[in-house]
């Protein structure tokens, strides 16, 4: 279901019940006007299909296009153009899809799921230029895109590393260290003896959009303790 509360979290009301979704997007110039879009998953438990409300989530008006049938049949991320409310794009596993008329049309650009180096492959983010709407970066699993022309064709592949990585937290004692994530796995430099481990670190063409949580025990030196969630569980 879509939960949906007025105020400030006290009380929640589903507004749109008996459906998985996936992602939301908002209307920067309208709070009133959001898309949300559906989880499909393995065999097609549910159709995938995004939905647009204009007055808060009362009701929703269904977007009709027709997709192509791949592994997870997800919407991914929805991105409202910060400068033009009627210029929206949807990331799905293998495809982008682009409205120029507030929801009302969608474009359908779909990709060998099978090129990963040099095509899109299940986007993760979506990021306007703010001075230069038609220059866009689409960053997908296995490569990211600095695009022209809004997304219509990928353009140039940016020179970033395959994964999605960030430092997780340091500790300073009798020697200093510093904990990182990095494709689903964890990193750990000792910066005094100048040596590194990675634990459990992912091949790069694995899907890893989730990275491991890790928690760094600041009373005891080289105690940490991670999380790392997928699609049968967590571990502890």
């Amino acid at each position: 279901g879509l939960l949906v509360s007025s105020d400030g979290g006290e009380n929640w009301e589903d507004k749109f019940p008996n459906l998985e979704y996936g992602t939301i997007g908002f209307d920067p110039s309208n709070s009133d006007i959001f898309y949300v879009g559906n989880q499909s998953g393995f065999g097609g438990s549910q159709p995938e299909m995004i939905f647009k409300t204009t007055d808060g989530g009362e009701t929703f008006v269904e977007s009709e296009f027709t997709w192509t049938d791949v592994t997870f049949n997800s919407i991914l991320g929805i991105y409202v153009n910060p400068n033009d409310s009627n210029n929206i794009v949807a990331l799905e596993d293998n495809e982008i899809v682009i409205s120029k008329d507030g929801g009302a049309t969608w474009t359908n650009h779909a990709y060998e799921v099978f090129d990963l180096d040099n095509t899109y492959h299940y986007g993760t983010h979506f990021s306007f230029n703010p001075f230069n709407t038609d220059e866009v970066i689409i960053t997908s699993d296995f490569r990211a895109f600095k695009s022209t022309d809004g997304g219509e064709t990928l353009g140039t592949k940016v020179l970033a590393p395959f994964y999605t990585a960030h430092v997780a937290g340091s500790f300073y004692g009798e020697e200093e260290h510093v904990y990182y994530t990095v494709q689903s796995g964890i990193g750990h430099k000792n910066l005094t003896t100048e040596t590194e481990n990675i634990y459990n670190v992912q091949p790069v063409d694995a899907v890893t959009v989730n990275e491991a949580a890790v928690f760094i025990d600041k009373n005891h030196e080289g105690q940490i303790f991670s999380v790392v969630s997928g699609f049968l569980g967590s571990s502890f």
